[in-house]
C-alpha cells in the first residue's frame, strides 16, 4: 500500500473544506450533542477533488449546523495516490476504525471499490458513483450501510451536444491512466455502449500525466475527444493538451466542463453551479445518515448540468461555426454574447468620445454642410468681383464692301484694343457683397448646428447600442434562469412533488425566452448598424462599446455639483434659467438667423440709397490698328490715326427702373420681418427644448433610485420564491410572476439609466455644447456660472450629490469571458 504522507495536504484540505469542521447548533435539550466522527479516503490530490470538497463543507455547515456536531479529524482523512490497492487498505482501516461514525469515499475510485464490497461494517458513502449495475451494485439489494449518489449519465448526452457543433463517428474517450485501470471492465463497456446509443463509436485511452504522451496515443482516425477524469496532470499539462488537439484540428470535449473550456477545449458543460449542486445533494446524503435514516435507503440521482460552454477562439482555429439555434443554448467563451460572432477573431473597444470624433471626421452629412460652407464663400468672391478691376483684351479682323467704307476705315483692316475698368463706388454691388458674407457667415452657422446634430445623433445611437447590449444581457440572464428552473421542475417531477406539466410549462418558457433573445439580438444588430452608418463604416463591421456612466469625464453628471441641482427644485429652476440663456447665446441656429437678417438688411438700405446714390465707374479703352488694305476712306489732307484711347469717370444714377427698387425693398422688408418673427419662434423653442428636457433628465435621473430598488427587491423576491419552490413550498405560477417581475425589474433599472443619459444628451444639444467633448475645464467654467448666478438669486449653490448605485454600470468587457483563465482538470 502507498500512502501520502498527509501533513502538508491535510492542512490544504483542511483549508479548503474537505474536511469538515466542527459544526454546532443548539438545540432543545440542553446537553451538548455527541460528536460525529467521518473518515474519509480521498482517491488522491487533485484540484476537481480540492474544489469540491469546499462546497462539500459550505453545504454541510449550511445543513447541519447547530442540529449535529460533526468532526473529520487529521488522522481519519486519508490521502491515497490513485491506486485500488491503497484506497481499498484505507477503507479497510476506516470501516474497522471503532473512532469513526461514517465513512466517505471522496472519488470515483473510492465510490467504486465501496459499492462493490457486499458486507459494511458501519455507515459509508460513496458520492461518485457512475453506473450501479456496471459498478457490480444491484440497485434493488443496496447493502445494507452503503449510501451513494448516483451521477447521471451524461456521455451520450455530452456527445449529442458536440455532434451539434461539428460531426464526427469515432471518439476517443481520454482518462487519467490509473484511473481507468480502477474501473471495472463492465463500466468502461457500459461507457462503450452509451456512446453506441448515440450513434458514436468510442474507444477508451489510458492518458499519462503528460500532455505530449497523451497525444501520441490518440489514434490518427479519431474524429474527436472527450477529454474524461484526468485527475493526475495538472492544470498546464492539461491546458497544453487541450492546445495540441487544436493543433491536431480535433474537436474536443471536457468533462470538467466551463473550466475546460477556459483551458482551450472546444466544449464542455458542467459549471461551479453544478459542483455546488453535487455538495448540496452530498449534505442531504450525509444529513439523513445523521438523523438515523437506513443508508441503503439514501439514495439519490445527481442533476443532469444544462448549460453548454463554447470556446470561440478553439472554434475559428477548427473553423467551427455553429448555426444560430445552437448558439441560442451555448455560452460563448471568451466572447461578448452567444450569439455574437467576430469573424476576424478580436473587437475593437471604442468609447463614446472616440465615436463621436470619428463621425466628425468622417459623416457624410457633416460632409455635405463642408461643401455647403465653400459654396456661400464662393458666392461671397462672385459678390466681390464687381468690386475689383475689370481688363479686358479684344482683336478683330474685317473685310468691308468698297461700297461701305466709312470714315477711318479701310476695306481690309485688323486691329486689338484693351478695355479697363474700376467701380468707384456702386451701392447695389456693395449692399451684394455685404449680404454674401452675412450669407457665408449663416452657413457656416447652419454648419454648425449640423455638427452638434452629428454629435446628439451619434451619442444617442451609442447609448441605444449599449442599451441593446444590456437588453440582450438580460434575455440571457433569463433564458438562463429558465433552465435553472427547468432542472428543478424536472427533479420536483421525478420526487413526486409536481407534474409533467410543470416540466412543458419551463420548456414552454425557454422557447419563448429563446424568440426574445432571438429579438434582441437583432434589435442589438441594428443598433451596431446605425451607428456604423452614422460614423460611415461598413454597416457590419464590429466593435464593442465602453460604458458610459453618469460619471463619464465631461459629461455634466460628472461633477456632483449638478447632481445637486438636480435634486433641490428651487436650484432646478435656477438651473432652467441658466442653462436657457446658455442654449440661447450658444445655438446655432439663431446666429443663422440674425446673419441673415443682416444680409437682408444690407440689401434693403443698398436699394433705398441707389435713389439718390448714383455708381461711379472709372474706365479706359486703348486700340491699335495694325493692318489696312485695299481701298480707304479719309478727309482729304488727313492722316488715319492707328492708335486712340479713352480713359473717363461716369456717373449713373437710375431714375426710373419699372419699379424694381420699390419691389426690391418690400421684398426685403417682408423677408426681414419673416426672419425676426422666425427667430422670436426659435428663440422660444431653444428654451423650450432647454426646459423640457432638463424636466425629463430629472424625471429619469430620480427613477434610477426607484427602478435600482425595484430591481433588488425583485431579485430578493425571486430567490426566496425559487428556493420555495424548490423546497416544494410555492408553486410554478408563483415562481414564473417572480421571474417576470424580477426580469422586467432589471430591463427598467437598465433603461432608466440609458433613458436619462438620452435626455442628457438632448440638454446638451439644447444648450448649444457638449462637455464631453471640451475638457473638464470648460464644464468647471460652466459650473462656476452657475453658482454664481445662484447666489445672485439668493440661493446657496446645493449640496455635492452622489450619484445613484444604478449608474453605475459594469463595463462591457467586464461581461465578457475571459478564455485565458487556467483551469484545473
Amino acid at each position: 500500500m502507498r500512502l501520502f504522507k498527509p501533513t502538508f495536504y491535510v492542512s490544504c484540505l483542511l483549508s479548503t473544506g474537505i474536511i469538515f469542521a466542527v459544526l454546532t447548533w443548539g438545540t432543545a435539550s440542553s446537553a451538548a450533542p455527541q460528536t460525529t466522527k467521518v473518515g474519509v479516503v480521498i482517491d488522491g490530490p487533485a484540484p476537481f477533488y480540492e474544489a469540491i470538497g469546499k462546497e462539500f463543507k459550505a453545504e454541510t455547515t449550511l445543513l447541519t449546523e447547530g442540529e449535529f456536531e460533526v468532526s473529520a479529524p487529521d488522522d481519519k482523512m486519508i490521502v491515497c495516490d490513485f491506486t485500488v490497492e491503497c484506497i481499498n487498505e484505507s477503507l479497510d482501516k476506516l470501516l474497522n476504525d471503532s473512532d469513526v461514525d461514517i465513512v466517505v469515499a471522496h472519488g470515483i475510485i473510492g465510490s467504486n471499490e465501496l459499492a462493490r464490497r457486499k458486507k459494511l461494517k458501519k455507515p459509508a458513502l460513496a458520492p461518485f458513483m457512475i453506473d450501479p449495475r456496471s459498478q457490480g451494485l444491484d440497485p434493488r439489494r443496496v447493502p445494507k450501510n452503503l449510501a451513494y449518489i448516483l451521477w447521471p449519465g451524461q456521455l451520450a448526452r455530452d456527445l449529442g451536444l458536440l455532434a451539434q457543433l461539428v460531426p464526427f463517428k469515432t471518439v476517443v474517450l481520454l482518462i487519467s491512466s490509473k484511473t481507468e485501470a480502477a474501473l471495472p471492465e463492465s463500466l468502461k463497456e457500459h461507457l462503450i455502449n452509451e456512446a453506441k446509443s448515440a450513434g458514436v463509436s468510442l474507444s477508451i485511452i489510458s492518458a499519462p500525466p503528460q500532455a505530449d504522451e497523451t497525444l501520441s496515443l490518440i489514434p490518427a482516425n479519431a474524429q474527436a475527444v472527450y477529454a474524461g477524469p484526468m485527475f493526475e496532470m495538472n492544470a498546464t499539462e492539461y491546458a497544453q493538451l487541450a492546445q495540441g488537439l487544436k493543433e491536431r484540428k480535433l474537436p474536443s470535449f471536457s468533462w470538467a466542463g466551463e473550466a475546460g473550456v477556459k483551458a482551450g477545449y472546444l466544449a464542455g458543460v458542467s459549471s461551479k453551479n453544478d459542483v455546488k449542486k453535487l455538495a448540496r445533494r452530498f449534505a442531504l446524503a450525509l444529513q439523513s445518515l445523521l438523523l438515523g435514516d437506513r443508508p441503503d435507503s439514501v439514495h439519490s440521482k445527481a442533476s443532469l448540468p444544462e448549460g453548454l460552454y463554447f470556446n470561440a477562439s478553439t472554434a475559428q482555429a477548427l473553423q467551427i461555426s455553429p448555426n444560430l439555434q445552437t448558439l441560442l443554448n451555448i455560452t460563448v467563451i471568451g466572447q461578448a454574447s452567444a450569439i455574437e460572432q467576430d469573424p476576424q477573431g478580436s473587437v475593437k473597444s471604442i468609447s463614446l468620445q472616440e465615436a463621436v470624433q470619428e463621425a466628425l471626421k468622417a459623416s457624410l452629412s457633416l460632409a455635405a454642410a463642408d461643401q455647403g460652407v465653400l459654396v456661400a464663400g464662393q458666392e461671397a468672391r462672385r459678390a466681390r468681383a464687381a468690386l475689383l478691376p475689370q481688363l479686358g483684351v479684344a482683336a478683330e479682323i474685317r473685310k468691308i464692301d468698297a461700297d461701305s467704307i466709312g470714315p477711318a476705315s479701310a476695306e481690309s483692316q485688323a486691329s486689338w484694343n484693351a478695355q479697363a475698368s474700376q467701380l468707384i463706388y456702386g451701392e447695389r454691388q456693395w449692399g451684394a457683397f455685404a449680404a454674401s458674407k452675412w450669407g457665408a457667415r449663416a452657413e457656416q452657422e447652419r454648419r454648425e448646428s449640423t455638427r452638434l446634430d452629428t454629435i446628439r445623433d451619434v451619442s444617442t445611437a451609442y447609448l441605444q447600442l449599449l442599451q441593446a447590449h444590456t437588453i440582450q444581457r438580460v434575455q440571457e440572464s433569463d433564458l438562463k434562469l429558465s433552465r435553472e428552473n427547468l432542472e428543478m421542475a424536472r427533479i420536483r417531477f421525478r420526487v413526486g412533488q409536481a407534474g409533467r406539466e410543470e416540466v412543458y410549462r419551463w420548456e414552454a418558457r425557454i422557447a419563448q425566452s429563446q424568440q426574445k433573445l432571438l429579438s434582441a439580438n437583432a434589435q442589438n444588430n441594428q443598433a451596431r448598424v446605425s451607428l456604423n452608418v452614422l460614423m460611415n463604416r461598413k454597416a457590419e463591421e464590429q466593435f464593442s462599446p465602453v460604458a458610459v456612466t453618469l460619471e463619464t469625464p465631461g459629461l455634466l453628471t460628472s461633477d456632483p455639483r449638478f447632481r445637486g441641482y438636480l435634486q433641490s427644485p428651487r436650484h432646478f429652476q435656477v438651473l432652467q434659467t441658466f442653462l436657457a440663456q446658455v442654449g440661447l447665446k450658444n445655438s446655432p441656429e439663431l446666429r443663422k438667423l440674425e446673419s441673415e437678417m443682416a444680409g437682408v438688411r444690407r440689401q434693403v438700405q443698398a436699394e433705398r440709397r441707389s435713389y439718390y446714390v448714383p455708381s461711379f465707374t472709372a474706365g479706359g479703352v486703348f486700340s491699335h490698328r495694325f493692318y489696312s488694305a485695299g481701298a480707304e476712306f479719309a478727309f482729304p489732307g488727313l492722316e488715319i490715326d492707328k492708335f486712340n484711347y479713352q480713359v473717363g469717370v461716369s456717373a449713373e444714377l437710375p431714375f426710373f427702373e419699372g419699379g424694381l427698387k420699390d419691389a426690391n425693398i418690400d421684398k426685403g422688408n417682408a423677408q426681414y420681418s419673416q426672419l425676426s418673427l422666425t427667430k422670436q419662434l426659435f428663440a422660444r423653442q431653444v428654451e423650450q427644448a432647454v426646459r423640457q428636457s432638463l424636466y425629463s433628465a430629472a424625471a429619469s435621473y430620480a427613477s434610477i433610485t426607484l427602478t435600482r430598488e425595484s430591481k433588488t427587491a425583485s431579485e430578493g423576491n425571486l430567490k426566496i420564491v425559487q428556493d420555495q419552490y424548490q423546497r416544494g413550498r410555492s408553486t410554478i405560477i408563483q415562481l414564473i410572476d417572480a421571474q417576470n417581475q424580477a426580469i422586467v425589474a432589471e430591463s427598467e433599472s437598465s433603461n432608466a439609466v440609458f433613458a436619462f443619459l438620452s435626455d442628457l444628451m438632448n440638454v446638451e444639444r439644447a444648450t448649444g455644447r457638449f462637455g464631453f467633448l471640451s475638457g473638464s475645464q470648460a464644464l468647471d467654467n460652466l459650473l462656476n456660472d452657475l453658482d454664481r448666478l445662484t447666489l445672485r438669486e439668493g440661493l446657496k449653490p446645493p449640496a455635492l450629490a452622489s450619484a445613484p448605485d444604478a449608474i453605475e454600470l459594469p463595463p462591457l468587457e467586464e461581461t465578457i469571458r475571459d478564455s485565458s483563465d487556467s483551469a484545473a482538470p
